[in-house]
Parts: structure tokens; sequence; C-alpha cells
């Protein structure tokens, strides 16, 4: 029985007659209209959870921010709320692809060619979603076609396959979906206010919109919600992102978003003529050669953040791995990554490293089956030639051979005509020596010759093999690009010092390379190889404000003291040459004056070529140091020089006096957390250059004296230093590693020649487990000629060195070393043998780019008594850091339960005091121990698949011990510090790290 209101009963004719007429009612508000009514939007009101916000979700009609706030209202132990499972539509907006999506599809006539009966599944309609809502996104306007399969589907049509989905997905259903042909809509219009409509809201809409384009033919203009007249461009955006939702969380959103400020433009329509499919013209190429085997350990996101477009993988025909899981696993990883993927083909040498005829008939054959079943098989961008030439040395000479160069330029134009006969977006290009007028003579390449039946030439520019310079990169590029026909030169570098010597090439020497290639006349550069890179080149370090801030107070220390300029600057572990600090100070101060705390990134400058100037003893006011900022800024960016001086009102003010300028206004910030309304300039102070722009070797005398300080201070403080001052000079542990072994194998040998300073990276791990006991003086002989040819070979120093007492870790190993030089220094003599303690324990220091992790927070009171207390007592006989997180984790784990709720509700005092918490507040009590006793701490944040078969959002904890990052979730006993069993470490999916938790 049903009862109305005062409760009096109702007959089942009443009923239907209210039902009928609620029914015509609700059809009147909700129905779908046509009106002139327009209101362009703007998406702004979307925040990432990086940016603070702080999202509760309770049911279906809370007041989320995004679809991707929402929940379910799941009792399991071991979840979050959605809110922590999945991050803001646009927090990832740069990343998302829009392969397929294409503005201008052509076709004879203007018409778009689609199909009138196609099948299409929901997984395809679902992905093709997911591009266009990072399309409209990205443009700000619709895309006026979307590729599904080899379908070019209108957005009309794909609206209509959208609603479609999401009414056959909310009744459970998976049936594909028939492709109908729908008109745009005549006149789309609409206002909306900014909120959110529950799925009852959306799955309405979808009906009545389906509805309509079937009785109409064509989409509507807009729609009636409880938000007002939807425009049919927000319609679009609208089930994009519902349905980007079901297919990255496989089920639909409670609510969803919308954004009065939103502006979404219609699509571009296309001109009418055809255009036939081409490759792309390359120009601005970034790329890089990746070996096979070196696939497994590429970081895509690295990669896409150093804007690489172009990667070159090796295809190898018989070798293992096989071109066949290569190209496959490549294209999965670099799928709508924006990259470009070149199928990287050796020509005329065998896998033994044999020459092979390239007149040899088979052969040719070979290649072209082998090229020609790649383009086919394989959505590759590019087929890349290598070895496509004669050895160029006795009887493998080109000159050698009858017609030597044009059975070279044959078989390419052989390949340039089976792969564009298959597929003629697929580029042809092909790795050349760079000799210039001899190429043809040596090696039976002719630039000119093969430039028709190549899309770029890549010539291999390999200074160090060449004992050469950057300079000969420059002229080089500019002969082979006069040369080549008009086409696109690429030009090859080499990223370490030769094929004899692979120590990598500093990132700024390298980008010199860069530099030269490009200012003459290349189209790009690809780097040989992957695997033998400056990490620094394609992952830039960057600097907080504090640190630039900091670095700015002892440079201007170092000019009032000696009146020159130092050679560098050390910040963190990184040596800044003077330009490149020049344009962090820049940076730094402007991004101070729009109160902007974002770090600044480390660029490659050139010093001037002839710093000059002469001003007058005055004063320069903030607005006008802020604008000679701004044009030094834009004039460094342009040119990637500093400038030799800068024009003010006291005169023209040079480089020397400029860093000088800069370093004293930070270094007023510094003490004042603002920045000065003047700065003062005395012309009667002359500011040398650096004595030395570029210092590169010690004395063994220096060494040796270095070593007494390290060891004095590691004993002192059981820690290494950042880094430890040779002569003058501030150098990182990891470089003072490499000069310790290196002058000591030099007295043992008697030789008294300076060491070179070389760039080495500190190990990521440490490994130590040995025995107390003495190494003998043949032994830590042999041990360091094994460090320094690792060095050579890795261009970092060993995490541990293997000894006949265990395995001596990297930080013991410089004390060891420190010991016995310092041993020198005293008596002039090598010891015998050297002691060493396994109790001995040399904690890495923290950097400074890690202290936010030791901060106290609204819920991590790592500063509060009782905290304080409890982790003090637990950790008082630990015997080192290590063992101080294995302490505190156990306890959290052991001492606390575990209960259901969203977000954070206790903090770490009352989660402490509760002695019971959710998966964050667990999180904000370990990392608040943590931080207590000094082990920096953070929290993480992803969507993890759990060994009950469920997926869902989670945090947990990380500590940093000893240079490495250890993972810590206590909410499962199955877990140990370090180790995590309640769920898979391998499919999670990262949704950010936080030094404090924002929800």
């Amino acid at each position: 029985m049903v009862l109305g209101k005062g409760g009096d009963k109702i007959t089942k004719k009443k009923l239907l007659t209210m039902f009928i007429i609620l029914n015509l009612m609700m059809t009147c508000v909700n129905g779908i209209y046509a009106t002139s009514e327009h209101q362009d939007t703007a998406n702004l009101g979307e925040q990432s959870l990086e940016n603070g916000t702080s999202y509760t979700t309770i049911n279906e009609s809370a007041n989320l921010t995004n679809i991707e706030n929402d929940t379910e209202n799941i009792q399991e132990k071991e979840i979050l709320n959605d809110t922590e499972q999945i991050q803001n539509d646009t927090a990832n907006l740069k990343n998302d692809s829009t392969k397929n999506i294409q503005e201008e599809p052509k076709a004879a006539g203007g018409e778009v060619k689609t199909a009138n009966v196609n099948n299409i599944s929901i997984s395809q309609i679902k992905e093709a979603a997911t591009r266009v809502k990072s399309f409209i996104e990205t443009n700000n306007r619709l895309p006026f076609y979307i590729q599904i399969n080899n379908l070019q589907v209108k957005i009309s049509d794909f609206l209509l396959l959208m609603t479609e989905s999401v009414l056959q997905i909310n009744q459970g259903k998976t049936t594909p979906i028939t492709l109908k042909d729908v008109n745009a809509p005549k006149d789309p219009s609409g206002s909306i206010k900014s909120g959110t409509l529950t799925k009852a809201n959306y799955i309405d809409a979808a009906k009545r919109i389906s509805q309509f384009i079937k009785s109409n033919g064509a989409a509507p203009n807009y729609a009636t919600t409880p938000l007002g007249k939807m425009s049919y461009e927000s319609i679009v955006y609208m089930y994009s992102k519902i349905l980007n939702f079901q297919n990255s969380n496989n089920r639909l959103p409670n609510t969803v978003s919308m954004d009065s400020r939103m502006k979404i433009s219609p699509p571009i329509v296309p001109p009418p003529e055809e255009t036939p499919e081409i490759a792309p013209n390359f120009t601005d190429v970034r790329g890089i050669w990746i070996k096979a085997e070196d696939l497994g350990i590429i970081n895509l996101n690295e990669l896409k953040n150093a804007s690489i477009t172009d990667i070159f993988i090796k295809a190898n025909m018989i070798s293992t791995p096989t071109y066949q899981g290569v190209l496959t696993n490549a294209l999965n990883m670099f799928k709508d990554s924006g990259i470009r993927i070149h199928a990287w083909v050796t020509c005329f040498k065998d896998a033994n490293g044999s020459w092979i005829d390239p007149a040899n008939t088979t052969q040719r054959s070979t290649l072209l089956n082998f090229i020609s079943d790649i383009t086919k098989n394989y959505s590759i961008d590019g087929i890349h030639l290598d070895y496509v030439r004669y050895s160029g040395v006795g009887d493998n000479a080109a000159n050698k051979h009858s017609n030597g160069t044009e059975t070279i330029t044959s078989f390419v134009k052989n390949v340039y005509n089976t792969v564009k006969s298959i597929k003629p977006k697929v580029a042809v290009s092909a790795a050349v020596m760079p000799e210039c007028s001899q190429n043809a003579y040596y090696y039976g390449q002719d630039y000119r010759a093969l430039a028709p039946y190549l899309d770029f030439l890549v010539p291999m520019i390999y200074k160090g093999n060449y004992g050469k310079n950057s300079t000969w990169i420059g002229t080089t590029t500019k002969w082979i690009v006069e040369h080549s026909g008009g086409k696109p030169v690429i030009t090859g570098l080499q990223t370490y010092r030769s094929d004899q010597d692979t120590t990598k090439l500093t990132a700024n020497e390298l980008n010199q390379d860069v530099k030269s290639a490009i200012d003459n006349g290349a189209s790009g550069f690809a780097l040989f190889r992957y695997g033998i890179l400056d990490p620094d080149f394609l992952n830039p370090p960057s600097f907080t404000l504090s640190e630039i801030k900091d670095a700015g107070n002892r440079v201007k220390s170092y000019i009032e003291t000696n009146k020159r300029l130092p050679n560098f600057v050390t910040i963190g572990t990184k040596q800044v040459l003077m330009p490149e600090f020049l344009k962090l100070m820049l940076n730094s101060v402007l991004q101070l004056n729009n109160g902007v705390s974002t770090p600044v990134m480390l660029e490659y400058i050139l010093n001037p070529q002839e710093s000059k100037g002469s001003f007058k003893t005055g004063t320069i006011t903030i607005a006008e140091y802020l604008k000679i900022a701004q044009t030094m800024e834009s004039f460094i960016k342009s040119s990637g020089i500093a400038p030799n001086y800068s024009t003010s009102t006291l005169g023209n003010i040079q480089f020397e006096q400029l860093i000088y300028m800069y370093s004293k206004i930070l270094n007023f910030h510094k003490d004042n957390n603002r920045l000065p309304n003047t700065v003062s300039m005395d012309s009667s102070i002359k500011i040398s250059p650096p004595e030395n722009e570029q210092p590169s070797t010690f004395t063994v005398e220096q060494i040796k004296k270095a070593a007494a300080n390290v060891k004095s201070y590691i004993e002192t403080n059981e820690v290494l230093p950042n880094y430890v001052s040779v002569g003058n000079v501030q150098v990182k542990i990891s470089d003072f590693l490499n000069l310790l072994v290196e002058s000591l194998l030099q007295i043992n040998m008697g030789v008294n020649t300076p060491v070179t300073l070389k760039n080495v990276t500190a190990p990521g791990e440490f490994t130590s487990d040995f025995k107390n006991g003495n190494i003998m003086a043949a032994e830590y002989l042999d041990i360091a000629q094994r460090i320094k040819s690792f060095i050579i070979s890795d261009a970092g120093a060993p995490a541990y060195a293997t000894t006949s007492l265990g395995k001596i870790s990297y930080e013991d190993l410089v004390y060891m070393y420190s010991k016995i030089l310092s041993f020198y220094n005293t008596n002039n003599r090598l010891p015998n043998y050297v002691s060493m303690t396994s109790s001995t324990y040399v904690p890495v220091p923290v950097p400074a780019e890690l202290q936010k992790y030791l901060q106290v927070t609204k819920n991590c009171q790592s500063n509060d008594p009782r905290i304080i207390s409890l982790v003090t007592s637990i950790t008082q006989d630990a015997n080192n850091t290590y063992d101080k997180g294995v302490k505190i984790f156990n306890w959290v784990r052991d001492n606390l339960t575990y209960s259901f709720y969203y977000n954070t509700k206790y903090g770490a005092v009352n989660t402490y005091m509760n002695k019971d918490g959710n998966c964050v507040d667990h999180s904000h009590l370990l990392i608040a121990m943590a931080r207590a006793v000094g082990i920096p701490a953070k929290y993480m944040h992803g969507t993890c698949n759990f060994t009950s078969g469920n997926v869902y959002g989670h945090v947990w904890a990380q500590l940093w011990v000893d240079g490495k990052w250890y993972d810590a979730d206590a909410i499962s006993s199955r877990n140990t510090f370090g180790v995590i069993n309640n769920w898979n470490k391998d499919t999670v999916v990262m949704k950010g790290n936080y030094a404090e938790l924002p929800f």
C-alpha cells in the first residue's frame, strides 16, 4: 500500500493518474529543446589533489568537484574512497594523447568517409571517449571526427555511440553498437550553472538524447538538465568524461561535474580538398637510439618530460631479442605518448659483426622482405637504416667496387619505394657517415644522391671518435645540410667520450654539441645512445627558491672575499657554473616578485663571449632590476648565452657585476623574506672572472689533504659530508671517491700527475655486509683498480665492492680510502693494511631537497611530546637509521587496529591515542614518528590491486634511509619494512606523493 499525504489510502486509479501527470511534467522540464541562447564556458574549477583541495564524499548527491571524486560504499578493510583512488580530470592533461583525433579529415568532394552500418564495441567507444576528452581539454573545442579502427566517426555520430554505451553499461549490457549517420545540430546553444549531475540525471538525459537523435536524425542543440540548458558541445564533453571514468574504474560514476566557465568551441570544418597521406615533416627532432636489450630500462616519463620526439629502436632479424617482441613491446610502451617509433635496421653487417657486400642480391632481398614485414605488420612511424654502406677500409671501401656509390643509392631507393608502396606515412631515414666530400668515395653514401629516397638524413657526427670538438660538429653539420638536397638533417651525437672511452659526456657538454648542430642548420639531433647518457640531460635537476637563495648568499660572500667570481656554486650535489646560476637567479627573482614558488630547472647556458661594461655608482630600483631580469631572461632563452652586459640607468653593467647584483638581491630576500626596494652598485668594486672557468685537475697533495679532512669529518659526525673542498673547489663525494682511487693508484706506481675531476654519479642503493678485519695493501689496490674501471664504464660509483671481508658499501669505501690517503699524508707512505670495522656506520646525509619531508604539518605532528616520547623509547636500542625505520614500522603495524572511513579522521597524535585508524591515519602516525627522529618520510597515493582481487585507492608511507626510499605500509600484518605483500606493486597506478597529505 502506498500512502499519500496525511496517510490516506491512494487507489490504483488515482496513482496511475498521478503518474501520467508527473511524467508529462517531467517531460516538459527535462525535454530537449532548441533555442538561440548560447553560453560559452571555461574549465577553471577543477583542482588536483596536489593543489591542496580536500574532497570528502558521503553519497551520490554529494557536491563533488569532478567525476573522479566519486565514491562507493564498499565495506572492505584495505580501501579509501574514490577521492583517494582517482585524481582530478585535468591533473595529467598535457600527457594525454590525442592520437587518431583529426581536426581535418580529408576526402574527395569534402565529404567525411563514414560507414552506414558498422558495429563498434563498448570498449572501443570508451577508449575513443578518453581521447575525445583529452582533445577537448587540450584544445577547448570539439574535434571534427574521432578515429575508431579504420573509421572516421563524426562527433555527432559519436555522441549517439556514447549515450547508447552509457545506457547499456547502466543495464549491464555489452552489445556492440551500430554506427549511424547523425547530423550535427544547426544551432548549438545553452547556458548552465556550475555544479554536479547525479547518475540518475545523466542517465535520464542519455535516454532523451538518444531518442531525439533517432527521431530527428540529428544531435540536439542542447539538453535541459537540473543545471540548465546544456549545449551540444558540453553534452559531448560530459559523456566523454563519464565514459573515461568508466574506462578507468570499470563502473559509472555517481556524479559528474560541469563548470559553467569551460569554453568548448565547435569543431573546425575541414577544407574540401583531398590530402594524400604522407610522412610528417621532420623538424625540431629530439631523437635517441635505443638498443633492443635496453628497452626494459626505459623511463617513458623521463623521455616525455625531455620532449623526446623520436626513438630509433633496434630491430634484430636473428639476434635476440628479435624484432617481433621488441617492436610489440615498444609500440605498447609508447602508445599515445606522442613519440614516434622508428625501426632501426642493420643492413650490411651480420650478427657477428662481419661486413656483407652491399651488392649481395640475397642480402638485399632478405632485407627488403624484412623491412616489408615490419612496415605491414607494425604501426611504426619510420624505417631507419644503419650500416647502409661499405666499411670504408681496405678492399671494402666503396671506391674499390665498380659502381659502389650507385649500389648503395639503389638499395636505399628500393627500400624507399617498398615502404611508401605499403604505408606512405612511414618515414625512411639513414644513419650516414660524416666525412662530407669523401663520404661517397669511401662509404658509397652520397648525401645528395640519397636525399630523394630519404625523409631525413642522420649523419653520425661523433666528435670523440674523430678527436674533434663541438665546433667541428657545427661545421660538419653545415656542410652536410648544404649538400642534402633540402632534406632535413638530424645530427647524430655521441653521448660519451669515444668508442675507446665510454665515460659519459656531461649534460653541459652535450648541450653545447646540440647547440652547435642546431646553430648550423640541423633540423634536430639524435643521441647515441640510451644507457650511456648523463641523466641530467634528459632530466635536468630543479632547485627550490630556498636552495637558490642559499647559493646566492654563498656566491655573494665569495665575491666580496675574493673580488672574483667562483668557478661554480654547489647546489645540492650539482656544480652550477656562473652563467647557469645567473639564469637560476633571474627566474627566482621574477618568481618571488609574482608570488610563485615553483622549483627552477637548471638550464645549460654558455659564458658570454666578452664581458664588458661601465657604470657609475648608485642604486637601482626594484622596478628596474625586475625589468633587467625579464630582459636578460628573454635574451638567454633565445640565445642560450649569458649577456656581456645589461643596460641600466647607471650604465652598462657587465656580466660579473650582474652575478653580484642578483646574489645581493636574493641574499636580502633570504634574510628579510621580501625583495629589496633598491640595490646599490659600487663602480669601485672590481670583480674578475673565475681564475679557472673549468677546474679539471688536482694534485695528489691536494687530494690527500682533502682525504684527511673527510676522514676526520666522518669520525666526528658519523655521516658523509655533502662535498669536500679540494684546493679551492667544492667536490661532491662521489667525484671524490674517483679522485681517491686514481691518486692512490698513481702513488703506488710512483707517478705524480694531476688527477682529472670527473662527474661521477652516486649509487642509488647501498649494500654492506662485511666482518671486522684488515684489508692488505695488495687487496685495497686491486679494489681501487676495480672501482676505477667501474666508474669509467658506468660513470657512477659502485654501490659496494666485494672483498675478502665481504661486501663493503659505497660509504665505507669512501671512508676506507680516506683513511689510506690520510695515513699517506701523515707518513708519506701507503699503509700495509687498513682496518675495517663492520660496526662503523656511515649514514647518508639528508639532501636539501628532502628537507620538506622532515617538516611538521597539521596531521603529522612530529614535534608533539607524546610522539617524541613514543619514538624515542622505541628506537633507543637501534644500531643505525635502518634499524630505527624497522622498529617504527613494526610498532605501528603491530599496535594499531584498522577501521574503515574516508580521508583523515584523527591525524598522528589521535591515531596514537586511539590505537586505531584507516590507512591514511596509519600513515600520518608512521610518518610523524619517522620525522621525529630525523628520517625523511613522505605519503604515497595510488590505486592498488589487492590480493583480495579488489582494486582500491590507497595511501602508504615511504621512508628515506641512507639514500634509498623504503615502502612502509603498516595496515597489514603480512607486510614488513620495505616489503609489501597485500597488494601488487607492479600494477599500482600512482596518483601522487606528498610531503603533506591534502585530504
